[in-house]
């Protein structure tokens, strides 16, 4: 999933791994290789060249360390495991987020054809009104009540349009997708050391 919380939640597991592997090498031998030449003239009063190599292999090897080593591999095994588990609810949350958006998007793309049709047959009865009011067979009252229902009507739909664009933009942001969306850089830091989102 390309959602910013889980490339962090993931990236924090690959960390915790990568201290726990750490752990371990202490409980590893330690190789030491020293290599070493030396070239004498006449050295200590005598006469000729002397020439002396030396090598040398040290193997360190850490028996007990007080428990110190097996701590820090016990804590940082504990580390790996909370760093899956708060990768793991936050899989949870915004699959959650993403099921909850969808829904609403869809909620409201489903709703937008009665309300639009709830606006056409309001505004045919509106203007029946008005034309029966002009013979007399309507009241004025009438009238204004047709027009209201028009303009309760309409006003509905405009919300319902709104909140289906809402719905929308919150389903690209809950899948990570918005400002790739809106075709959007994110300059990290402006001169008050604010992120900064520039739409192109």
């Amino acid at each position: 999933m390309g959602h910013p919380v889980m490339k962090l939640a993931s990236e924090d597991v690959k960390a915790a791994e990568a201290q726990y592997e750490a752990s371990k090498s202490t409980f590893l031998p330690q190789l030491d290789l020293e290599v070493g030449a030396n070239w004498d003239k006449d050295a200590n009063g005598g006469k000729g060249d002397t020439y002396t190599h030396v090598a040398k292999l040290n193997v360190t090897y850490n028996l007990y360390n007080g428990g110190g080593d097996k701590a820090r591999l016990s804590q940082t095994s504990k580390l790996v495991n909370e760093a899956i588990e708060v990768r793991n609810r936050a899989r949870r949350q915004v699959e959650e987020e993403v099921r909850l958006a969808w829904i609403a998007v869809d909620f409201g793309t489903q709703r937008l054809s009665p309300l639009a049709e709830y606006v056409r047959q309001s505004g045919k009865s509106r203007k029946l009104y008005d034309k029966q009011f002009l013979v007399g067979s309507r009241t004025l009252l009438d009238v204004l009540d047709s027009q209201s229902e028009f303009t309760s009507a309409r006003q509905s739909e405009i919300n319902a349009q709104f909140d289906l664009v809402f719905n929308q933009f919150r389903l690209l942001h809950s899948t990570g997708s918005l400002l790739t969306a809106l075709n959007a850089k994110l300059q990290f830091e402006n001169q008050c050391g604010l992120a900064v989102v520039h739409v192109m």
